[in-house]
């Protein structure tokens, strides 16, 4: 939006000259999550990184294949389900995730991770303060909720004002409910019991308004810009970005080698045309 790409009537609210009118920074979509129902290990030890990442676990990892580094790094398991809402429309994706964490006795690792405040931190977890512990966190998979990212002020420095609008559609609401239901009934059954456990508390068409790129993520109305991260997805996918974001990166690095073969059919003179002493030999063509 810095550079005049954007929506026009807040491009000029904040002095910036509108080049092109985009819906950028609209469609804001975010895996909204609670920390939810942590529980105190009696029997078995979980694996906290700031405790067992040490020269011992893994001399016990490269010549046993054993020990802490054979689990997810702290992550304990998923669980993905659908709530009643999407079994009712008869759809085959779930809406949740649930994520099950360990946690040593210093909560230092949560805080930096998920940018909890160390004071609230600390409190909710002190019933278990001296105990391995895990805690759930339910999380919405398919967000209804759209929020907006939009500028403070034309200076570059200056932080973006970020409104998630989290909640705002009620069936979010209504499945985050459910997902945290879930948790309570997993957390009585004979497996946890087991454990001596005890519980302590957007893409789209061109001649789509809300679009910025298209089907190759070129960026509408432009010449020479794509965009290649996650906020090109219509709908955010159910679980973890990264590998998608890493997906789509691959294939946008597809679409600029197509494109530049395609072109090198037309005219053979790559090099005279990158090196601008010919400019008619190639054009930009929507492929």
């Amino acid at each position: 939006m810095l550079s005049g790409i954007g929506p026009k009537e807040h491009l000029k609210s904040v002095g910036i000259q509108p080049k092109i009118d985009l819906p950028v920074g609209k469609n804001l979509i975010d895996h909204l999550a609670v920390l939810f129902m942590n529980i105190l290990i009696n029997k078995t030890a979980v694996f906290v990184a700031e405790r067992d990442l040490c020269i011992q676990s893994l001399m016990d990892y490269i010549f046993n294949r054993r020990g802490p580094l054979t689990s997810a790094m702290g992550l304990v398991n998923h669980a993905f389900i659908s709530t009643s809402e999407v079994l009712k429309a008869g759809r085959d994706w779930p809406d949740i995730q649930i994520y099950s964490v360990a946690k040593g006795p210093t909560p230092s690792e949560l805080a930096s991770v998920y940018g909890f405040k160390q004071d609230i931190l600390e409190r909710f977890l002190e019933p278990g303060a001296t105990k391995d512990q895990l805690y759930f966190m339910p999380t919405l998979g398919r967000v209804l909720s759209k929020g907006e990212i939009t500028l403070k002020d034309r200076n570059p420095l200056s932080p973006p004002l970020i409104d998630p609008h989290y909640l705002e559609h009620p069936q979010d609401v209504k499945a985050l409910v459910e997902g945290m239901k879930f948790v309570v009934k997993l957390l009585q059954t004979p497996a946890f019991h087991e454990l001596n456990a005890s519980i302590v508390r957007r893409m789209g068409r061109t001649t789509d308004p809300r679009s910025v790129v298209d089907s190759k993520l070129r960026v509408l109305d432009t010449k020479g810009l794509r965009v290649a991260d996650a906020s090109i997805m219509p709908e955010l996918v159910n679980g973890n970005t990264n590998a998608p974001t890493i997906m789509i990166g691959e294939k946008v690095s597809d679409f600029i080698r197509d494109y530049w073969f395609e072109q090198y059919l037309i005219c053979d003179k790559l090099h005279r045309f990158l090196s601008g002493t010919d400019n008619q030999c190639f054009y930009l063509k929507l492929v």
